[in-house]
């Protein structure tokens, strides 16, 4: 039984990284300049461990693995726009911080969208564990829970390990 679920989840971390790297081959990313809000959406290997760690607490099978990757996929594309809002407010806030007198005046609009987006993407994040926990027994929510309150740490320690290896 251990083989069978080990060759599933190759099965689908070599699917998932096929069409992942069919989508990067056809419109190649433009150089863009460092940014200091981590980019996760754009990060096959964070995407690629955010899905194998919920599909391992969720013991889905590869259909439903593919079926996982496809609704995160979908809450990603809701998240993006509210990361990248945040990107620009934390930049204005970093700015002040750091003497930018021409940001001041900013900063406390900045303040409070940054709490506004907050809210958003928690919310995102709420709706995410309600739709992957539907029908699910307790002890799969519980593991889905604990799995998704450690994944941001999980990535931010991944980002810090890639931006090392540069």
């Amino acid at each position: 039984m251990g083989g069978t679920k080990s060759w599933r989840i190759l099965l689908v971390t070599g699917v998932t990284l096929a069409s992942l790297a069919g989508a990067q081959q056809q419109s190649p990313p433009p150089q863009q300049p460092r940014k200091e809000w981590p980019d996760f959406e754009n990060n096959t290997q964070a995407k690629l461990m955010r899905t194998m760690t919920l599909a391992e607490a969720l013991q889905l099978n590869e259909t439903d693995t593919l079926k996982l990757r496809s609704t995160l996929e979908s809450f990603d594309a809701r998240r993006k726009p509210l990361h990248k809002e945040m990107a620009a407010t934390v930049q204005v806030i970093r700015r002040a911080a750091h003497g930018d007198r021409a940001a001041y005046p900013q900063v406390d609009s900045a303040i409070a969208h940054s709490l506004e987006l907050r809210q958003q993407i928690q919310q995102l994040d709420r709706e995410l564990l309600a739709t992957l926990a539907l029908g699910q027994p307790p002890q799969a929510k519980a593991k889905l829970a604990l799995a998704m309150a450690r994944l941001p740490r999980q990535m931010r320690d991944l980002m810090r390990e890639n931006k090392q290896d540069e």
